[in-house]
């Protein structure tokens, strides 16, 4: 049995009841009686999660843990070392399955950096300037020396690839393409930015319309001061 908090009566199910007697959804009866501090948030990134009314989709009712199962596996990669290896191990297999295949080689080419198949160019650094798209090449060009391109997930720092990096200099040059980023938030830019900062790298970036522009040199130059 379980007792209602509304009218202290007790029923197999609530449910129906609730709705029915009380006029009350089971999420707005769990916001007020049962929800606890917190709840509600992603442990990951903090957004709002999802409700469940019963015990069938979720392990027990409430809100969810997670807003989504990338959280949920970024959340359980910075704190399990034993899932890591796991993941670790079952990744470079099929790594190594993947780029025995000429074709998938050839597709990576063609469909650019944006490509998830890059995550595999860690295993095989023969071909690392191979992968870079035209416009990463331009900007490379423009970039000193002592800057490499890591766009290949060959640097990651806290889950995130940039695209150039100049370990000597602890500088940071990202190339933001106008259709893939068009749409992001000035906050989400600035969070990349911030995470960088947090590991001692000052971060630069640069529009992919701007590679058009005579003024990138100059940017580039200032931010190297």
């Amino acid at each position: 049995m379980v007792t209602c908090l509304v009218c202290n009566k007790g029923f197999k199910r609530l449910g129906g009841h609730v709705i029915d007697a009380h006029k009350m959804t089971s999420k707005q009866y769990y916001d007020k009686f049962l929800k606890l501090e917190g709840e509600g948030c992603c442990l990951m990134c903090g957004k709002e999660t999802k409700f469940s009314a019963s015990y069938k989709r979720a392990k027990r009712k409430g809100y969810d843990r997670f807003c989504s199962i990338s959280c949920s596996t970024k959340l359980q990669w910075k704190t399990d070392e034993s899932f890591r290896k796991i993941v670790t191990d079952i990744f470079k297999q099929s790594v190594h399955e993947y780029w025995k295949n000429p074709e998938n080689i050839k597709k990576a080419r063609i469909r650019g950096k944006e490509c998830i198949v890059l995550m595999y160019n860690r295993l095989n650094e023969n071909d690392l300037n191979g992968l870079m798209n035209k416009k990463e090449e331009r900007l490379l060009k423009l970039l000193p020396d002592d800057f490499e391109f890591v766009g290949n997930f060959k640097k990651v720092i806290a889950f995130m690839s940039p695209d150039f990096i100049s370990e000597d200099r602890k500088k940071i040059v990202e190339l933001y393409g106008d259709y893939w980023h068009k749409d992001e938030s000035i906050e989400k830019t600035q969070h990349r930015i911030d995470i960088f900062k947090s590991f001692g790298y000052d971060t630069l970036i640069i529009w992919e319309k701007e590679l058009k522009s005579s003024d990138v040199k100059r940017k580039i130059e200032e931010f190297l001061k």
